[in-house]
């Protein structure tokens, strides 16, 4: 897998890259196929650290690419469908604003609002933008350079049109290091939209994770907030050390958009541990330890992600069960939905949990047509257990 150099030390960038564009190249074809248009907000645009003339590696240069794309796809298929791409981009600095106009002009057939302020000033103006095309699914993308600027109280008039989502880049590294800090409670009363946020997390902190814990209460806070029947997150990964840097929250209204979601989250997690792998690499060599060690090596040496992974299914996989002891019988709708808001877990994770249980402990699908033999979302179909 060969990795752009303009995204050397710049890797968690690029797994974010990875689930933004694998994302919007699905949703843009799943909407285009129903609504006659796509808004895409980017809330937090820049170019900041873009090292590709192109904005190749740029959020926003990746959506134009990814929505006009499946646009033209969707324009040369048999239904002959056509959607609109519109696109506003929010910055307030000045010179990155001028780089931004310079970029929508290049761009054909997209209408493109440029809007030179904070984002939180910006919000009038953002829904101005998005009503004016009543047709339109709205996408905003949250991605702050830390913690402040997106308080939930001033974002909730975004998502009030129920044909929206929204994905946060939830910087947890940091937050985490100056959460209980005093100094900077009023800000984090912004991020999280209430004052108790710091017993809720503790609560939630009981026998799990702390960064969890502060990861969820915002989750539950924006679900509430934005009234989202899904949201969940996503890990990336540190590119050189051993902890969470970030976390993608993605908030929906329906459970197609939470698949996709998942599935891109298993993409970038691919992707980030050949990165990861790559700085390794680069660090031996400048340590000197590059020829005692080959990548093989090296990537055996750094098994964090492997153990992230299976502490989740461990615990993913005791939750659902715990589901099915105490109701017995649940919809198989239900309980997908449910296994969907865990990070690092897989469909196929999910189909071979449930043949182990029908062999070992009586589990039973009700409601299987003939011919079918595993549950499938949509079908009516029950886990039963039986002892």
């Amino acid at each position: 897998m060969e990795i752009p150099d303009f995204y050397d030390d710049r890797e968690q960038t690029l797994v974010k890259h990875v689930v933004l564009r694998t994302y919007l190249e699905r949703f843009a074809h799943i909407i285009g196929n129903w609504c006659k248009s796509i808004t895409y907000i980017d809330c937090f645009s820049g170019p900041w650290e873009s090292r590709d003339v192109a904005l190749s590696d740029t959020s926003f240069g990746i959506a134009i690419k990814e929505l006009t794309k499946a646009r033209d796809d969707l324009r040369e298929s048999p239904l002959k469908k056509k959607m609109r791409v519109r696109c506003c981009f929010v910055e307030k600095d000045q010179t990155a604003a001028s780089r931004l106009r310079s970029f929508a002009e290049s761009v054909p057939d997209v209408e493109i609002r440029i809007v030179n302020n904070t984002f939180q000033a910006s919000i009038p103006e953002i829904l101005e933008f998005v009503k004016a095309d009543p047709d339109t699914f709205a996408f905003y993308f949250i991605d702050p350079k830390g913690w402040t600027g997106f308080d939930m109280s001033t974002i909730k008039p975004l998502f009030a049109n129920t044909r929206s989502e929204v994905l946060v880049n939830f910087m947890s590294y940091h937050i985490n290091r100056f959460i209980r800090v005093p100094d900077y409670a009023d800000s984090f009363i912004g991020l999280y939209g209430c004052h108790d946020f710091l017993s809720r997390i503790d609560e939630q902190s009981s026998g799990r994770d702390s960064i969890e814990a502060m990861v969820q209460v915002y989750c539950d806070n924006l679900r509430k907030s934005g009234a989202f029947e899904f949201v969940s997150s996503a890990y990336v990964i540190h590119r050189d050390m051993d902890c969470k840097h970030y976390h993608l929250i993605y908030g929906t209204r329906n459970i197609r958009g939470l698949e996709e979601f998942r599935k891109a989250e298993r993409n970038a997690m691919e992707v980030m541990e050949h990165a990861r792998n790559q700085v390794r690499q680069r660090r031996a060599l400048e340590s000197g330890q590059g020829e005692l060690f080959g990548s093989e090596e090296i990537q055996e040496r750094w098994p964090y992600y492997e153990e992230l992974r299976e502490t989740q299914l461990k615990a993913t996989r005791s939750a659902l069960f715990a589901k099915l002891k105490e109701d017995k019988r649940v919809s198989f709708d239900e309980f997908w939905k449910f296994s969907l808001h865990f990070p690092l877990v897989w469909h196929s994770d999910v189909s071979n949990w449930i043949k182990e249980w029908r062999k070992s402990d009586g589990l039973q699908i009700v409601g299987l047509a003939s011919g079918e033999r595993t549950p499938k979302f949509g079908k009516n179909h029950s886990l039963v257990l039986l002892k």
